[in-house]
């Protein structure tokens, strides 16, 4: 945000002179420490788009997750990592009353408002529960919060989240595994290929990638997943995992697939995905009759596809029995 779209941010939430100072000061300062790997975490630097600079994470699993869908998500504003830390106190397990400087991973902003965030496996936190009860504490509708960062957040009128894995949808973070390499190595995709598959994308707007492999000779599915992890294509990665090739809806960006999504829904108000033209491949599967069908011979010119269904599972196709439809 600009200087003046902070003000009128601020005021929009109504938030005192001295919680604007705060918020101020953590927009100017760098990150108060640096990040180190652990035996069980790889730490590294996003490049954020949104930021314009590089955002820390301690685990390239939970933080960078985290990361991602901030990085995409409208309502975030602007999201720091290792914001200045600020003093808590609590008590151990044994009753022991302890206070230290604590540096929690982001402090973002929505358009709703301000928050520290904190997160953590939900593993993880069952472990610190036991040893530190008063600092992490689940509630009844299985919300974890910690009353020490709360409290001082409260101090300023914001708030202080405890965010765990178990946020993340189980789809949206299959991807982000996937394409975590293409996140972090740039890869040297030919201006030729980028320009047909963006072309394509552009001529059929959520086209599959199983239609794109095949309708542009050259094209590999790495240039592809490369594409989607650098935004030069828009996948939903909520959506299927991207190894399912033929589900895997392109778009040439998120507002284009938002756009198809409302013409998607009906007057029932029920959402009806638009099918785009595909490729018929061999070896694709399809479910003909209820029963699971391997495409074996597309005839265009007769009109015709043969098909085999396995009929043992313990081989790679069974024992094949083939049979021939007419579309």
């Amino acid at each position: 945000m600009t200087d003046d779209e902070f003000d009128y941010w601020c005021k929009q939430q109504q938030l005192t002179a001295s919680c604007k100072d705060l918020i101020a000061a953590i927009r100017a300062a760098p990150p108060s420490r640096r990040v180190q790997g652990r035996a069980k975490n790889v730490s590294g630097v996003y490049p954020s788009r949104k930021m314009g600079q590089t955002i820390q994470f301690e685990s390239h699993t939970v933080e960078l997750w985290a990361i991602y869908q901030m990085e995409h998500d409208p309502q975030v504003l602007e999201f720091y990592d290792q914001p200045p830390p600020f003093k808590i106190q609590y008590q151990n397990q044994n009753g022991r009353k302890i206070g230290h400087y604590h540096t929690p991973d982001f402090f973002v902003l929505r358009t709703t408002g301000a928050a520290w965030e904190e997160w953590k496996t939900e593993t993880e936190l069952k472990r610190l529960a036991q040893k530190y009860p008063s600092r992490y504490q689940k509630t009844e509708t299985g919300h974890w919060h910690c009353p020490p960062g709360e409290a001082y957040a409260a101090s300023y009128g914001l708030t202080y989240h405890v965010r765990t894995d178990t946020e993340l949808n189980p789809v949206f973070t299959q991807n982000l595994m996937f394409l975590e390499d293409y996140f972090r190595f740039s890869a040297n995709i030919p201006h030729s290929i980028t320009e047909q598959i963006s072309s394509a994308v552009q001529a059929t707007p959520g086209t599959t990638i199983a239609a794109t492999l095949a309708s542009i000779p050259g094209v590999r599915a790495n240039d592809i997943y490369a594409m989607i992890a650098t935004e030069q294509v828009y996948v939903d990665l909520y959506a299927v995992p991207l190894v399912e090739h033929w589900r895997v809806q392109l778009w040439t960006d998120q507002q284009t697939h938002t756009a198809h999504t409302h013409l998607a829904i009906g007057t029932t108000g029920h959402h009806q995905q638009i099918i785009s033209p595909t490729t018929l491949l061999p070896n694709t599967l399809l479910v003909w009759d209820a029963q699971l069908w391997t495409l074996a011979l597309l005839c265009h010119y007769r009109g015709s596809i043969r098909m085999y269904k396995a009929q043992n599972e313990d081989t790679e196709h069974g024992r094949a029995s083939s049979t021939q439809r007419n579309r």
